[in-house]
């Protein structure tokens, strides 16, 4: 493999210069940068970009800190990340905590050994969130929380309109003649209470209250959580005929324990998801509130590079998205 000696000895120059027209350290002859890039040409030379960026202050490595790569919500985000870091000549680690503080620490103290140039963040946990935007400010890294608690201000945020995912989804249910409307979620999730805010005032707006005995919290975001709650709900001595399900992935485990309690999709149990992950592959294909998280994403990317690039000193800045309902067949009318 040819080194930058070689480059040199075949551009008949210095080292020093060599570096000079790769980094751009210092003004070089247009003469001479075209004979050291034909020398790079002729050799297949490839330069050190990690070692080229430290010694310029930079990895050009951003890393994305997420709870799962297993739910299908994040890898969206990851796309969008991605395709907008490729095309800034940056590289993106992925860091999977499954939201164990092990990992969250190791990936941390891994962000400082490795010069990696920012973070973008998208965790649940608020706790989680501001000891590692702390953490991460104190050593001068430029971070963004994607998809997170609105209470943290400190950073730029790329955030959904939560409140209206839930709204989208109960007014639905309710145009559709639906009264008894069941919510299920998660228990001290910021995401889940603004959806069920929504939730609620989708009720609200067409005259109905939300009945506590319809409303049902579990542990995560998970399809067994969906199930097992959905199975509670089911056991109610008058089961509700709509339920707005938290996310996707809950939503299909609550699909599973209507039929598997004897009652059919929409027939008996009308069904809303929401982040619209899932939706299309399922038959039929569920009707869910569509969140733009490739778009998510991209923005953040290009937040954080901005940051990255100079834009250090502007004040913080949240951009919020809009989602929308996609209509599919898991939703009966009862008109």
């Amino acid at each position: 493999m040819p080194t930058i000696k070689d480059v040199a000895a075949e551009a008949g120059v210095s080292i020093a210069t060599v570096s000079a027209v790769i980094n751009g350290t210092r003004p070089v002859s247009e003469t001479t940068r075209r004979r050291v890039e034909a020398a790079i040409d002729r050799l297949g030379y490839q330069p050190n970009r990690m070692a080229r960026g430290l010694k310029q202050g930079k990895s050009q490595i951003i890393a994305y800190i997420l709870p799962s790569v297993t739910n299908p919500f994040f890898p969206a985000m990851l796309k969008g990340i991605e395709d907008v870091a490729y095309q800034a000549d940056y590289s993106v680690l992925v860091c999977n905590t499954e939201m164990e503080p092990e990992r969250i620490k190791r990936y941390s103290q891994l962000a400082a050994e490795m010069h990696i140039d920012g973070v973008i963040i998208t965790s649940p946990g608020l706790d989680v969130i501001h000891g590692l935007v702390g953490w991460l400010n104190e050593r001068g890294i430029p971070s963004i929380i994607l998809h997170g608690p609105r209470s943290i201000k400190s950073v730029d945020r790329v955030l959904v309109d939560d409140e209206e995912c839930g709204y989208l989804a109960s007014s639905y249910l309710v145009k559709q003649g639906h009264e008894r409307i069941a919510y299920i979620g998660v228990k001290g999730s910021t995401t889940s209470q603004l959806r069920y805010q929504g939730f609620v005032r989708g009720l609200n707006s067409r005259g109905l209250k939300s009945d506590e005995e319809y409303v049902c919290l579990g542990e995560s975001f998970s399809q067994q959580e969906g199930y097992r709650l959905g199975k509670a709900l089911l056991r109610r001595p008058v089961h509700p005929t709509g339920i707005v399900a938290a996310n996707d992935l809950m939503a299909v485990g609550l699909w599973e324990a209507v039929i598997e309690s004897g009652l059919g999709v929409p027939k008996d149990v009308s069904l809303v998801g929401i982040d619209n992950t899932l939706a299309a592959v399922l038959r039929p294909q569920m009707t869910s509130v569509r969140i733009p998280t490739y778009e998510m994403g991209k923005i953040a990317a290009r937040q954080l590079i901005d940051r990255i690039d100079g834009d250090v000193e502007a004040p913080p800045m949240t951009i919020c998205l809009q989602p929308e309902l996609v209509c599919g067949g898991t939703v009966a009318s009862l008109r």
